[in-house]
């Protein structure tokens, strides 16, 4: 994880990373989409769905809040081969 730390990368969120590394690319945006909330009010989980059709990508990421759960489908786009790919 350090290593993957760079001055760009440094302080941007998993989300903004992977918009950046995409539109770089000349790929569409990421479409997120929330798949289920589980959980009574006060205690919900999100699983949200990560979407990149440029690349054939479709990965889930869950969280307490909808933003933890878009935040865990970003990063494990980014950690996805395709992606890892696309950087280089």
């Amino acid at each position: 994880m350090l290593s993957q730390l760079t001055p760009t990368t440094l302080g941007k969120d998993a989300k903004t990373n992977l918009q950046e590394v995409l539109q770089r690319m000349h790929y569409g945006l990421p479409l997120y989409d929330i798949v289920e909330i589980r959980g009574a009010p006060h205690d919900q989980e999100f699983e949200v769905r990560v979407d990149i059709p440029d690349l054939g990508i479709s990965l889930t990421g869950v969280g307490k809040s909808r933003r933890q759960a878009e935040q865990d489908a970003a990063q494990k786009a980014l950690d996805s081969e395709a992606i890892r790919n696309l950087k280089g």
